[in-house]
């Protein structure tokens, strides 16, 4: 059953699983071209998956500005359309933060860009066998690389949630 998981924002990040697609979608500032062009682009996807999840979106106490009017417009579009939103703090329970000078995994090269909560989410999927996406996100450009990797992640976390088993080594996997 695909899950097509997505990180929302001006630049939106989404994967479809077993599929195997992870990209970055980068949207207008703007509530509405936001909104529309999500659809367009995230189309193909949105037909083709069968379960929608949609990383949630925390203010922790502050008053939502600016910047937060379109990931809440894509996550009430994602909402609408029967997508399942999931707290921000998945990340915790998926996997720990990893500091930059880790060096617990022979071979293991972490892409630049990313924080250590990202990092953490790199370790899990690599040591989960996701290295074929894992690659992918790495040839995205730099500032794309945690949108992708988020929504990577979020996909996976929410197949272990839904008790799905998805492999992580796609012959057929691509970036876009």
């Amino acid at each position: 059953m695909p899950l097509l998981a997505v990180d929302p924002g001006v630049h939106l990040g989404y994967a479809l699983i077993p599929a195997g697609e992870v990209g970055v979608l980068v949207l207008p500032k703007d509530v509405e071209g936001a909104v529309r062009g999500m659809m367009e682009e995230l189309r193909p996807l949105l037909l083709s998956s069968t379960d929608l999840v949609v990383e949630g979106w925390q203010v922790r106490g502050r008053r939502p500005g600016r910047d937060s009017l379109v990931p809440l417009a894509l996550i009430g579009a994602l909402v609408a359309l029967g997508g399942k939103t999931v707290p921000p703090t998945w990340k915790r329970e998926f996997a720990p933060k990893v500091p930059q000078d880790f060096r617990g995994v022979p071979g293991l090269r972490f892409p630049t860009g990313l924080d250590p909560t990202d990092r953490g989410i790199w370790l899990r999927l690599y040591l989960d066998g996701w290295l074929p996406l894992l690659d992918r996100v790495r040839a995205l450009p730099r500032k794309h690389r945690p949108h992708a990797l988020d929504a990577l992640g979020l996909a996976r976390y929410a197949s272990l949630l839904q008790g799905k088993h998805v492999e992580g080594g796609w012959a057929d996997a691509r970036a876009v």
